[in-house]
């Protein structure tokens, strides 16, 4: 279309500015740089999963939390239903976590009343979608922590 038939028929093309548009960091938009996140400590990453797994929780006997290599936190409660076979809250987060982002599981935190560690079933789906057997897995009941690497608990 030329310019004088836009004027003519009064359109305008939203997408350009007659002005100077100023360009604005992440920074200057109050947006932390990944570079900040990936300086986040250690045990505050896994308080923030441990609470994630707590409050899945819920009423539930067991509750789980995930995070993807992107970052992504993925929590879940069990799944029961009288007609078919009940999914486990380990077995949910990780489909969660990785249905939204596509990328590998790297931590596990499960919830669990008597510090029970995850059944076969769900150990096998986290080594499906781990990012690797080193992927480490916290099993706490709120007040005590047990702490395990994926491949101790395939054995």
């Amino acid at each position: 279309m030329t310019e004088h038939t836009q004027t003519k028929l009064g359109i305008q093309n939203p997408h350009r500015s007659p002005k100077k548009v100023r360009l604005l960091s992440p920074e200057q938009l109050g947006i932390p740089s990944q570079e900040e996140e990936v300086e986040q400590d250690e045990e505050t990453r896994w308080e923030s999963l441990r609470e994630g797994a707590l409050e899945a929780n819920g009423n539930a006997l067991t509750g789980a939390a995930i995070r993807t290599e992107e970052g992504v936190v993925s929590t879940a409660s069990p799944l029961k239903n009288g007609a078919s076979q009940d999914i486990h809250a380990l077995e949910f987060a990780v489909w969660k976590g990785y249905e939204e982002t596509h990328s590998p599981i790297t931590e596990v935190v499960v919830a669990a009343e008597d510090l029970e560690i995850p059944c076969g079933r769900c150990l096998q789906v986290l080594e499906d979608y781990a990012l690797s057997t080193d992927v480490p897995v916290q099993v706490t009941d709120g007040d005590q922590i047990q702490e395990y690497v994926l491949n101790e608990l395939l054995a």
